[in-house]
């Protein structure tokens, strides 16, 4: 039989001495955890680690900084009482820890702090028990919405961190964990605490209940009757309280919050009042929020961006290629978002993936990976979905036209990714929809509709399928909010269906907001509210005021007739 040696677990692959551990243990309790990286570059510290062992492997004047991060995180989980000693039962399993290190930049792309986040393994966890974990979390729809609100009323987003959100909740169910006993060796002072079954008090990150944990703790203070807070029925993340003329509106994202209100004393009021109940970090006017950089002007507009988040995206996949300086050919060389002559279509597919490996290899990105990050940016470059979700098509064998597609699609970002992103209005008056409007022949003034909805569609332009590209754009004073690129899954039969297929569509979109947007200004979600729908199609037009049923149209009615 083979002897086998003790894994190293503190290392990867190099070995580290208890004299070292012992150094950097006593240097991480010198410093506490104060460590000021204000100014430092992303670069040397991205990619983050993946593992404990990882971090050994860095270099000295990294791995101190990650370290002390680290020791960070242990001590607010011992000051939030989130263990106690204890000796499961029979019946309690016990759930192991994995650590997650992440670099948190500031907008202009400096590093903020290192973060370090002790988890339970959820996953291990969900294979044990059946909960219901669900609960609302603030997404870009809800943020949209919010900030259009906001900047309807003329007011000034505020933000605020909750400090270990997760961890001012108490646990709900029984459930035990084991601290890695190496730690022991690096944090000694510590040792307590390592190696031996913990039963959580508090809800702790990486669970598969703590979020939910968390909301209930968090809708349970704000929907009590001192705060007064009703919870927004159509999209959950947002919270409302009105007394008199002055309100108050929170949007919540599990650990950080937007409000914004008409009162300054009522904010103060409330902010305090949060203070006594939650440990939380009052960061002052919201800038950033999910990613996305929120500017809020002198005039009351306000702006949503992920410019950042796109700079990442073309550093990551066209590294070689400058940012600022950009010549006049590639400019118009890239004024589109795709190829003139591209055509989506499975005909142009790879066979097998060692064809997709070479494309990789010779474009020097990997397409599924690529198209990922830009799903996400289309949250806030909308104008961009329709090119994105046909290259989305394609994950799974793309082909070399759909190689040089996303690699077009990269380069007119490039080129272009300081104009994107969004704007809200006080009123529909200062956009550029007005002057649009104005311009044709719409129904009476734009000031009386405050959601606007445009609807288009692309007869049979998928070769594989035959069925039509749609889209919808809904506006609200002016700003677009909601937009979306989809093939439904009938045939049209002709461009009039495939138009009204689409208003279909549009008008869905449309309800959501409409709910949302009544029950922000104190109404029932479903108060009657009259919302434009502009379409190009005069077919469409005609069905949708005749509503009656011929040979050529019977079939609409049994589809599409939601109008």
């Amino acid at each position: 039989t083979r002897n086998r040696m003790q894994p190293n677990r503190l290392s990867q692959g190099n070995t580290v001495s208890l004299l070292d551990l012992q150094i950097h243990a006593a240097s991480c309790f010198e410093a506490e955890v104060f460590d000021d990286l204000s100014g430092q570059a992303a670069d040397l510290f991205q990619p983050a680690p993946d593992n404990w062992r990882q971090v050994f492997a860095l270099p000295e004047h990294l791995k101190r900084h990650w370290i002390l991060s680290h020791r960070k995180e242990l001590n607010i989980l011992l000051k939030m009482n989130t263990f106690i000693v204890e000796n499961p039962g029979p019946d309690d399993p016990i759930i192991p820890v994995t650590t997650k290190y992440r670099t948190k930049l500031k907008s202009d792309g400096t590093v903020d702090k290192l973060k370090t986040r002790v988890c339970l393994r959820g996953d291990k966890q969900s294979e044990l028990f059946d909960w219901d974990t669900w609960c609302p979390i603030a997404g870009f729809r809800a943020l949209r919405m919010f900030l259009a609100f906001a900047a309807e009323q003329k007011c000034r987003i505020f933000q605020l961190d909750f400090i270990g959100a997760f961890l001012q909740a108490d646990a709900r169910h029984r459930t035990f964990t084991i601290l890695p006993s190496e730690w022991a060796a690096v944090f000694p002072d510590l040792a307590e605490w390592f190696g031996k079954p913990l039963r959580l008090r508090k809800s702790l990150y990486g669970a598969v209940d703590s979020g939910k944990n968390w909301d209930e703790e968090l809708d349970l203070w704000l929907t009590n009757v001192l705060q007064g807070f009703t919870r927004c029925p159509s999209e959950g993340s947002i919270y409302v309280k009105r007394t008199g003329n002055l309100f108050l509106f929170l949007l919540n994202a599990v650990d950080d919050m937007l409000y914004f209100s008409n009162c300054v004393d009522y904010r103060t009021r409330f902010e305090k009042e949060l203070q006594a109940r939650f440990s939380v970090d009052l960061i002052g006017q919201a800038h950033w929020y999910l990613q996305s950089r929120i500017t809020q002007n002198t005039d009351f507009t306000i702006s949503l961006d992920q410019f950042r988040y796109c700079a990442l995206i073309l550093a990551r996949f066209i590294p070689s290629l400058s940012l600022t300086t950009i010549s006049a050919e590639d400019s118009k060389r890239y004024a589109a978002p795709l190829p003139s002559e591209f055509i989506a279509t499975t005909t142009d597919c790879s066979a097998n993936r060692f064809e997709v490996m070479a494309l990789e290899a010779e474009f020097g990105f990997e397409y599924a990976s690529a198209i990922g990050m830009l799903v996400y940016l289309i949250n806030s470059y909308i104008l961009l979905q329709f090119s994105v979700r046909k290259l989305a098509k394609y994950m799974q064998l793309p082909g070399r036209k759909h190689f040089i597609a996303v690699a077009h699609l990269l380069r007119h970002l490039r080129c272009n990714y300081l104009e994107y992103g969004l704007k809200f209005y006080p009123e529909i008056a200062l956009s550029p929809l007005y002057s649009l409007l104005k311009s044709i022949d719409f129904p009476g003034a734009p000031d009386d509709y405050p959601i606007i909805i445009f609807t288009d569609s692309s007869w049979q332009d998928c070769p594989d399928t035959s069925r039509s590209t749609g889209c919808y754009l809904v506006y609200i004073n002016g700003g677009l909010l909601e937009g979306a690129s989809f093939v439904p899954t009938p045939v049209a039969l002709s461009s009039a269906e495939a138009e009204y297929n689409a208003c279909a569509h549009g008008v869905t979109g449309g309800m959501h907001v409409r709910q949302t947007y009544q029950s922000l200004r104190g109404l029932d979600p479903d108060t009657p509210l009259t919302m434009p729908l502009m379409v190009d199609s005069t077919s469409a037009i005609a069905m949708a005021k005749n509503g009656k049923d011929t040979r050529q149209t019977c079939h609409i009615r049994r589809r599409y007739h939601y109008v």
